[in-house]
């Protein structure tokens, strides 16, 4: 049979090259309606980071917590046992250990709601669990599971290396090597990285500046005007 003569009606390329209008129309919106935008490329959030200073009774971490905050320009959580201990007016029992873990909790997410980058706590759960044991020889269990599973960047320790100074609240001159060691234990069984802090208060900050800079965080505001 013959193939028919002349342009056929359907099928590949029966309508030719398209037209130059047809494709200014594809390429431009309908009149009256913009043309959709790309999405703009946002960066992720940043992860806060959370660093912990800890250690024994008078070894400077409420004064320190409260330094690298302002350097660094963001929050910081306090100790929620020193407030609740003042207030108590009798000797603490295991009961009132329960009670400072969830006020600590608190005071911690509380300063996380404001943190810029990075959010500094004075003390954490695991110094709640070392000085349960030490006083009471035992911690609650969900403390003690609580303090395990929150995840912190850093812990700074402070080393017992400075004088003890009594502010009414501390009970135990003359221990804080035997707490250092505490401390460091339940660190490394928590698997928990830490940098330990030592020295005049000046060469403290500067170290505890200089493992925050580590985790990739600068420092927002200049160093305090020292004396001398």
């Amino acid at each position: 049979m013959r193939r028919p003569r002349g342009r056929p009606r359907g099928g590949r390329g029966a309508a030719g090259p398209p037209r130059r209008d047809a494709l200014a129309a594809d390429r431009d919106p309908p009149r009256g309606r913009r043309a959709p935008r790309a999405p703009a490329l946002r960066s992720p959030p940043r992860r806060l980071l959370r660093v912990v200073v800890t250690g024994p009774e008078s070894t400077g971490k409420t004064t320190l917590a409260r330094i690298l905050a302002g350097r660094f320009d963001t929050t910081w959580a306090p100790e929620a046992a020193r407030g609740y201990l003042t207030c108590l007016g009798r000797p603490p029992s295991l009961p009132d250990i329960e009670a400072i873990a969830r006020l600590q909790l608190e005071s911690e997410e509380a300063a996380a709601r404001d943190a810029r980058g990075l959010l500094v706590c004075d003390t954490d759960l695991l110094a709640t669990r070392v000085w349960s044991e030490h006083y009471f020889g035992v911690c609650p269990g969900w403390v003690a599971e609580e303090a395990a599973r929150r995840p912190y960047d850093l812990h700074l320790l402070c080393r017992a290396d400075v004088p003890w100074v009594d502010d009414g609240l501390r009970d135990s001159p003359g221990l804080g090597p035997r707490f250092e060691d505490a401390f460091r234990r339940a660190l490394r069984e928590a698997g928990r990285p830490f940098v330990e802090l030592s020295g005049s208060w000046p060469e403290r900050e500067d170290r505890a500046v200089a493992a925050i800079l580590a985790l990739g965080l600068p420092p927002l505001r200049q160093a305090r005007p020292r004396e001398g």
